[in-house]
């Protein structure tokens, strides 16, 4: 297990945590990002060692984002409630957060030399829709990590109304339950005649999958 599939959910709350702040202020570059990042990185690497944290100039917006994860990685450290009063299934060790926060730096470093000046906010904020619930407090699915610090498609996400995709359609789950209604009535007649030409030994058509499937996708049209 790679680095990034064992800390796949704490990465992408942290980088909730800076394209949430990303998406408020679009002049956000990634340099705001890595300065965060770094006094954060400081912060808990005093208080691991005992010893006061550097004093970094941070202006409005990277303050901001270092508030931000910095509230996510306390929640995953168990300093503090997370989102929902919902506690980490886990508390994770200081160490551990601070190998998840030097390998996002990394990913902004190397985004930001592949795309410029927001190369990783611009990259990052494709994929990070989600806001997570700690590791093991729902089923995984299926997940597959991307050449950064986040997923894709998160196996222990749920979604975030307050930031949809672009592309979102909004659901009429009472129309969704008329449409699976029908799927289920087409499905038991047809089911009903097959066991008819059964019994009566008639030469049952082979049916092809795609007429089947448009006849299906008509119920969401």
């Amino acid at each position: 297990m790679t680095f990034e599939e064992q800390y796949q959910d704490v990465l992408q709350n942290i980088e909730f945590g800076i394209v949430s702040v990303y998406r408020e202020h679009p002049e956000m570059v990634d340099y705001a990002a890595m300065r965060s990042l770094e006094a954060l990185i400081d912060h808990y690497v005093a208080q691991k060692i005992g010893r006061a944290p550097k004093r970094f100039s941070l202006d409005a917006v990277e303050t901001e984002v270092f508030q931000r994860m910095k509230s996510l990685c306390d929640w995953r450290l168990g300093y503090s409630p997370g989102p929902g009063n919902i506690p980490p299934a886990k508390p994770l060790a200081p160490d551990e957060i601070l190998q998840c926060l030097k390998r996002i730096l990394k990913s902004t470093h190397r985004w930001n030399k592949q795309g410029g000046r927001r190369g990783y906010l611009d990259f990052v904020a494709k994929y990070v829709r989600w806001r997570l619930i700690p590791h093991r407090q729902r089923q995984r699915k299926p997940s597959t990590i991307i050449d950064g610090a986040t997923t894709v498609r998160g196996g222990l996400s749920m979604p975030d109304p307050t930031t949809p995709s672009p592309d979102a359609k909004a659901v009429d789950f009472n129309k969704l339950a008329q449409n699976f209604s029908k799927i289920i009535e087409q499905s038991q007649r047809v089911l009903q005649e097959h066991l008819k030409r059964q019994e009566r030994n008639d030469q049952i058509p082979l049916l092809d999958p795609a007429i089947i499937g448009k006849s299906f996708q008509e119920f969401f049209d």
